[in-house]
């Protein structure tokens, strides 16, 4: 048996996955890195006990080139070093937005040559909901090396999408899933942003008319005096 496969049938790979129940009884077990791939500040807020979030880009891209390819070979060795991951560890990701950053470092992680990675079924909002120990307190990290291989294999670029045979409908459908997936993720992704955008103009009017208030209440007390 894999180990730290996720036990939920129905999967077509279980292998790729973890559960909760697992996780809570490896917490303590020092050849695993839990990885908490959301923000920083929700990190530093509350996590998975022993697990280290990532206070840089969680996307591992490559800054030289305006964030427009992955990180390279260099930059991710430096990463995983100083979250004390190396090619002998376990990885488990998760985060809180449907595991779309989880995922994101555990593809990376393969084509860096680092197939130990696995992602938590469910999330931190499973981990939440089933009311499993959480905490604010950092793990000490002792600095690890990290061999990048590039495993080229798990890479498509432009040139053999444009390639693909139509008449081949397992390629066709499979490019349209992953398509669907992206824009599903860059929807919600947008809808969070339009939504914190919202909130905070209404924090603003309220502030401004509470202030506005203030003042008028203020003036006419001054009036009467």
């Amino acid at each position: 048996e894999d180990i730290g496969m996720s036990k939920d049938q129905g999967y077509v790979l279980p292998e790729l996955l973890t559960d909760t129940e697992w996780l809570q009884n490896n917490l303590s077990n020092e050849d695993i890195r839990i990885v908490d791939c959301g923000y920083w500040e929700a990190y530093k807020r509350a996590h998975i006990p022993g697990a280290v979030g990532i206070p840089g880009d969680h996307y591992f891209k490559d800054p030289d080139t305006n964030r427009t390819f992955i990180s390279n070979p260099e930059q991710f060795s430096r990463e995983m070093s100083e979250l004390g991951i190396s090619n002998n560890t376990l990885v488990v990701a998760y985060d809180d937005f449907g595991s779309l950053w989880a995922s994101r470092l555990w593809w990376v992680l393969k084509y860096y040559g680092h197939h130990s990675v696995k992602v938590l079924n469910g999330g931190w909002k499973k981990w939440l909901s089933e009311g499993r120990q959480v905490t604010d307190v950092k793990p000490h990290i002792d600095k690890t090396k990290f061999d990048p291989v590039i495993d080229n294999g798990i890479l498509a670029t432009a040139e053999q999408i444009m390639d693909i045979d139509r008449n081949n409908p397992e390629k066709v459908v499979l490019f349209e899933k992953l398509l669907k997936g992206f824009m599903e993720n860059f929807i919600h992704e947008y809808i969070y942003f339009i939504i914190t955008i919202l909130i905070s103009l209404n924090i603003i009017i309220i502030i401004f008319f509470n202030m506005m208030y203030k003042t008028s209440v203020w003036e006419v007390q001054k009036e009467q005096k």
